[in-house]
Formats: C-alpha cells, structure tokens, sequence
C-alpha cells in the first residue's frame, strides 16, 4: 500500500470515528473543504459557529434564503506560499481553497434586521434571531454582513 493510500485510508477511518461535517444535517458544496460549524437553537434566536481560521472577511460570503430557511456560507483560504522552493513538506494537513455550506435552519424563519456576526480567532458567530410566526414576511434572499474583532 503506497503512503498517499495509507493516509486516505486513516482519513477516512477518523472521519468515522470522530465524525465528518458531511455526516451533518447541512449538505456540502463541490468545493475542496469543509469548516466544521455547530449550530444552537435558543428560544429567541439560532446561534451558528464556524472554524474558518485563515479566512479573511473579504473572502467570505453569507447569504439567508427566507423561502428555504437555509443560510449559506462561502469563502476562500488561500494557500499560503512556501518562502523556500527547496524545502520538502512531511506532511500537509491544512485544507485551502473554497468551501460552501448550507445550512438548512430546523423551524423558524430568521429576522435579517436583527443579525449580527462577529469573526474572531478563526471562530466566525452569527445569531440570527427568531421571527415569530405572526410577524413571517417572505425573505427571498439577502446578504448578512460580517463584522471582525482583532
């Protein structure tokens, strides 16, 4: 068995055991990657979490399809250049190019007026507050803006 085999093989044993972002209830894009997100749900608001370290704010995209309740995220971590041609990489674990996901949001639409985010340390946090059933006004599709925190 050659080694590039090998460590696909481990990779996909991992996956199993520890879980893959595919085995989530968001379907995945074709891109190259997938961050791994966790999604809360408070009585007021959902609550999104998204490891994008090395994602800057200018490469991301979120957009909220009201009709589906489904929020997308895409962006772009590009690969960082290597200062020495001559150097021999041992192992690259690191996932660059693009990614999307979307995630479809389990009951109530979202209220875009009220969503924030914030994208620190790698952690991206949106919380998209609930609309109650009373105040549904179809949302075709609008952009969330992101804000950053050094």
């Amino acid at each position: 068995m050659d080694a590039d085999k090998l460590f696909d093989t481990m990779a996909q044993l991992g996956a199993l055991i520890h879980g893959s972002p595919r085995d989530s209830q968001s379907s995945q894009g074709t891109d190259t990657w997938s961050p791994r997100l966790d999604l809360l749900e408070a009585e007021a608001a959902y609550v999104v979490r998204v490891e994008i370290a090395g994602v800057p704010p200018s490469r991301l995209s979120l957009t909220y399809e009201g009709r589906l309740n489904r929020l997308t995220i895409r962006g772009e971590r590009e690969e960082a250049p290597r200062a020495d041609t001559r150097t021999v990489p041992h192992r690259l674990e690191i996932e660059y190019g693009g990614f999307v996901r979307h995630l479809d949001l389990p009951g109530d639409p979202v209220d875009l007026q009220g969503a924030c985010s914030r994208l620190s340390q790698g952690m991206l946090t949106l919380v998209l507050p609930k609309i109650r059933e009373e105040q549904v006004t179809v949302i075709i599709s609008e952009t969330i803006s992101i804000t950053t925190k050094p």
